[in-house]
C-alpha cells in the first residue's frame, strides 16, 4: 500500500475509533459528538451532528481541506448542477469514499468500499442487521434504507444501500433539490 493511500485510510478511520489525538485544524470545527454501540434491545440514538461526518471529513469543507486531508483525488467528474443554473456538482474519488462537492464545497461523502467507516462504524459489507443495530429502523424505499437528521428530515440523510443482506453503499449527508 503507498504511502498515500495509508494516509487517507488513517484520516478516514479516524470515525472507527483510531488514533484521536489534538489536530491544529479540530478548534475550527465542531467535535462529532461520541456515539455509544446499543447493546441488545436497546434503541439507537437519533441522529445527531456527529453521524454525518466520516473521520475528518464534514459538510461545508471546501477543497483546499479536503486535499490537505485526502490529497489529489484519483479521479473527478464534473457535471451541471440541475438546482443551480451556472454552478457545478463534484464529484472526487478516492479509494472507497467518493466527495460530493456542489461547487466548491462539500455536501456529501459516499462510501463504496469497506476501507471506511460511518461515525457510528458501519462499513460497506457489514450485514443488514448491523445497520438496524447502529441505526435503528429506517424509511425504506427498496433497496435503500434512509435515516434522516431529525433537526433537518428529509434533507440532511445517512442513506445506506443493502443488496443481498449486505451493505452495498453509505451516503452521509446532504439531499440536493
Amino acid at each position: 500500500m503507498s504511502a498515500r493511500r495509508a494516509f487517507i485510510l488513517a484520516v478516514l478511520c479516524a470515525a472507527c475509533g483510531g488514533d484521536r489525538r489534538p489536530r491544529a485544524t479540530d478548534s475550527a470545527r465542531p467535535t462529532p459528538a461520541t456515539r455509544v454501540v446499543p447493546t441488545s434491545g436497546a434503541a439507537p440514538a437519533p441522529l445527531g451532528e456527529g453521524d454525518f461526518a466520516v473521520g475528518e471529513l464534514h459538510e461545508g469543507l471546501d477543497t483546499a481541506a479536503v486535499r490537505r486531508l485526502l490529497g489529489a483525488p484519483d479521479s473527478v467528474k464534473v457535471e451541471d448542477n440541475p438546482y443551480d443554473p451556472g454552478g457545478k456538482l463534484r464529484t472526487w474519488r478516492y479509494r472507497d469514499v467518493a466527495i460530493e462537492l456542489a461547487d466548491e464545497t462539500v455536501y456529501g461523502i459516499a462510501l463504496d468500499g469497506p476501507g471506511v467507516a460511518t461515525a457510528r462504524g458501519l462499513r460497506v459489507g457489514d450485514p443488514a442487521d448491523r445497520v438496524r443495530a447502529l441505526y435503528g429502523a429506517a424509511a425504506a424505499d427498496g433497496d435503500d434504507w434512509e435515516y434522516t437528521d431529525p433537526a433537518n428530515p428529509g434533507m440532511h440523510v445517512v442513506r445506506v444501500t443493502v443488496k443481498n443482506g449486505r451493505v452495498a453503499a453509505i451516503y452521509v449527508g446532504s439531499i440536493l433539490d
